[in-house]
């Protein structure tokens, strides 16, 4: 009957409103039987309608107050004015809810406790969130059909009285995961990333977590939502797929003058093999290989295996070599051990040996220090990552950030081409210890138009002060401080900030412009002074029948690099993706 008197007041409210409701306003005000307190509401509409629809608002926010019988008894109109007469009644309050045939340990887990609904206010919100986080955590352990009800329930006055009771419903097991699509991705690796396993208990959660994790891989597409289809007690989850263009070839070209002398230009190059998801397993293999001077070349390799011996756990095996002119050779072989902690985080664990050997005597002004030594650093350390970007390729809004500590205990050797003498000054074992932390945001401006900015810095620390220069981070160039050589700088201790606008002309292709500030401090060399270098320019990305075509201008400025159009560096090449 009370709706239909507002359905009825909405009608009339309307005829009286068809001639006013483009010069006059609709004021809006109550009475109540009882004087009691009306919650907040708008007192002035454009129309009688919407003045009808705040009483409404105002009813439901009394039942919300446990005001259970608050009614509408009566409207009237007094010129520009709608009144309207409510009832509001007695606050209703729960004299006892009691537990009923749930388990006390499912009920905690819904934070459930009975003291809550003991001579306390009717909260329909309260009992609402308690029924939903019960029914969630029933279906993500085998019983997605379960329902509550209250039972042997009881009004006295305006108290209310109810005993819990709930139905499990059948137990539900996984069963299988079907892949539909033409992602060549395998059953089993995919059941292992997803946390799915055949005979273990239903999960909702797991099932809505699936686009979530599948888009974090990188190298599958989910095409449409999974479906589930329940069966025997049994539950079969279908999921859409199809793979993605990831697996990188690509090389550069850099074109740098030569600050040796003369005019001749010195020619660097870098390619690069980066497959993932290999045979469909998931599995990746990375080749890198720079060539930086005419003598200098580093090689990077790394073999990635997800969820190793089907555990949660993934390894990573890398291999690290810098030859860097005839100065030294620098390798190092590492173990990562990492697992996801959620779809956007992951924390790792690492190990590795790091070995150098110098090829000359390399001094600096003051013939008394050693700057250079071979040794052996066994280091261990943690990271963890955190990412939500939208997209891995272009990605117009999100946060990478990465931060990476380390430790270990370093071993000098003597070498026989160093004075003997130099070495005694020295302690042969020391504790070394380095900081390293990345931090990338993505904003977009609009819908082509994207600001990357970029922190990114490091320390390395030794306790007894037995540092030296094969030990240092390298800064400079393309990936890093841009306007500068390959590896330009030797620093203990760096930190670099970028900004970078990008104007999308596709999906897939942008045009770039950039500014990198730059720290470096080399705490080795004592005649090297802290500098502060810069660089900037422009560039290109867009992407061809062949690849993605790069292309970089740009300039840089520091101490030792005046800023001038015949030290610029132009870096160009093509990214081909299968």
């Amino acid at each position: 009957m009370k709706n239909f008197l507002i359905l009825f007041v909405l009608f009339l409210s309307s005829l009286f409103s068809y001639g006013q409701r483009d010069s006059t306003r609709i004021f809006l005000s109550f009475f109540c039987e009882n004087n009691g307190l009306i919650p907040d509401y708008k007192t002035s509409f454009r129309d009688s309608i919407s003045a009808v629809l705040e009483v409404k608002e105002v009813i439901q926010k009394l039942h919300k107050q446990a005001y259970l019988q608050a009614s509408v008894d009566s409207f009237a109109t007094h010129g520009d004015t709608l009144l309207s007469f409510i009832s509001m009644g007695e606050q209703f309050k729960w004299a006892a809810l009691k537990k009923g045939n749930i388990n006390p340990i499912i009920l905690s887990k819904a934070e459930f406790h009975e003291k809550y609904y003991h001579n306390k206010l009717f909260n329909i919100d309260q009992f609402l969130e308690f029924e939903n986080d019960l029914l969630t955590y029933l279906e993500d352990h085998g019983y997605p059909f379960a329902s509550l009800q209250i039972d042997s329930f009881m009004i006295e006055g305006n108290s209310l009285y109810g005993v819990l009771n709930y139905e499990k419903g059948p137990i539900i097991v996984f069963d299988s995961i079907v892949v539909v699509g033409s992602s060549k991705v395998k059953t089993r690796y995919l059941m292992r990333e997803l946390h799915i396993e055949k005979g273990q208990p239903f999960s909702q959660k797991k099932v809505l977590e699936a686009d979530k994790i599948i888009s974090a891989l990188g190298f599958v597409r989910v095409a449409r939502p999974p479906v589930v289809e329940f069966r025997s007690g049994k539950a079969t989850v279908t999921i859409f797929l199809e793979d993605k263009k990831i697996n990188q070839a690509d090389g550069i070209i850099g074109f740098l003058p030569n600050e040796g002398g003369g005019k001749k230009i010195l020619i660097t190059g870098e390619l690069n093999l980066n497959l993932k998801n290999v045979f469909g397993t998931g599995k990746g293999v990375l080749l890198e290989w720079k060539k930086l001077k005419a003598s200098s070349q580093t090689l990077n390799t790394a073999y990635y295996h997800p969820k190793l011996l089907g555990s949660n756990l993934d390894l990573r095996l890398n291999f690290n070599l810098l030859n860097q002119d005839s100065l030294f050779l620098t390798v190092y072989r590492g173990i990562n051990v990492s697992s996801a902690l959620s779809v956007r985080s992951r924390v790792s664990f690492f190990t590795g040996l790091k070995t150098s050997r110098q090829f000359s005597s390399y001094l600096g002004t003051d013939t008394t220090l050693l700057l250079m030594s071979d040794y052996n650093y066994y280091t261990y350390g943690l990271s963890y990552n955190w990412n939500n970007l939208d997209d891995i390729f272009y990605p117009h809004k999100g946060w990478i950030f990465d931060v990476q500590l380390s430790l270990g205990n370093k071993v000098l050797r003597e070498n026989a081409l160093v004075k003997r003498e130099l070495y005694d000054q020295l302690d042969k074992k020391s504790i070394q210890y380095s900081c390293n932390i990345l931090v990338n945001r993505f904003f977009a401006l609009k819908a082509k138009s994207v600001i990357f900015t970029k922190l990114e810095a490091a320390k390395i620390f030794n306790d007894k002060n037995t540092l030296f220069i094969n030990d240092l981070y390298r800064v400079g160039g393309l990936k890093s401080l841009r306007g500068f050589n390959e590896l330009n700088y030797y620093a203990s201790t760096f930190g670099i900030a970028s900004v970078e606008y990008r104007y999308f002309t596709d999906p897939t292709s942008y045009l770039l412009v950039f500014y990198d500030q730059g720290y470096v401090s080399n705490a080795v060399n004592p005649s090297f002074k802290d500098d502060f270098p810069f660089g900037f320019g422009l560039g290109v990305s867009f992407t061809t029948g062949a690849g993605v075509f790069n292309f970089v201008y740009s300039l840089g400025q520091s101490r030792e690099q005046k800023l001038s159009l015949n030290l610029s560096k132009v870096h160009f090449g093509i990214i081909s993706r299968f």
